[in-house]
């Protein structure tokens, strides 16, 4: 059974210094997601301590880019969450990145309606929560290549990620996707995506989740190049060009 003290513990492998009033919003956040819950289906899983292992703890393995790059926990960064879900990684990294604006997008109200009672009750002044599909939102010029870094967590192939990502970093910053033992698949059959959106990988970094026996990396891609604005395509076009580019290669 997590404690904040054993919680605590464990966010100090990722350099992570929590006040008190940081485990109590994190705390808090667990139980606003127990809560709604079972109405929402915001994660499939059920159970107190694996929310915490492999959501929370998961989500916060950012941090191991993070310090990597020797940031300061008071840096001002605009951060994008593209298909958050219940604020995963979004809303718990925003809890030790007090300096930085947060955006986390969804395309599901009744997630959003969740999002902004997480907010609320967290008192998370430097997060707000966007309603739409990104494939629609990375073409309005409030948003497009705005933002320092855009992270993703659990949405989907390097292929797919990678063009609804990308087209919302800036020149000069860096979309950060969480992925399994899967990446090198991934990469082998769409890394050309990347590099078509803009990117370049800069590294594949493995991280620990504690108490979690499962590989788990960081794809780092630096955007370097402007997308062309045709990018993002609509939804169903990027997941039939993945599709078709899998079956020739199948031949």
């Amino acid at each position: 059974m997590y404690s904040k003290d054993s919680f605590n513990n464990q966010i100090k492998s990722y350099n992570i210094k929590a006040s008190e009033g940081d485990l109590e919003k994190i705390f808090l956040y667990l139980e606003l997601v127990l809560k709604y819950n079972s109405i929402l289906n915001i994660t499939g899983t059920r159970d107190k301590n694996e929310i915490l292992k492999r959501h929370i703890l998961d989500s916060l393995s950012f941090f191991t880019y993070f310090t990597g790059c020797n940031y300061s926990f008071d840096i001002k960064k605009q951060i994008i969450d593209i298909g958050t879900g219940g604020g995963l990684p979004g809303l718990v990294v925003a809890v030790f990145l007090k300096d930085s604006t947060f955006y986390l997008l969804d395309c599901r109200k009744k997630i959003i309606n969740f999002l902004n009672i997480a907010i609320a009750e967290l008192e998370l002044d430097n997060v707000s929560a966007i309603e739409g599909r990104a494939e629609v939102l990375a073409h309005d010029p409030a948003l497009r290549e705005r933002f320092d870094i855009v992270f993703s967590r659990a949405l989907g192939s390097v292929g797919i990620i990678s063009e609804l990502m990308l087209p919302f970093c800036a020149v000069g910053g860096e979309a950060i996707m969480y992925k399994s033992r899967k990446v090198t698949e991934e990469l082998a059959r769409y890394g050309n995506t990347i590099l078509e959106m803009g990117g370049k990988i800069k590294e594949l970094l493995e991280v620990k989740v504690p108490g979690l026996e499962e590989y788990r990396t960081l794809l780092v891609v630096k955007k370097e190049t402007h997308t062309l604005y045709k990018y993002p395509r609509n939804y169903a076009k990027i997941i039939k060009a993945q599709y078709n580019k899998h079956k020739h290669e199948g031949r």
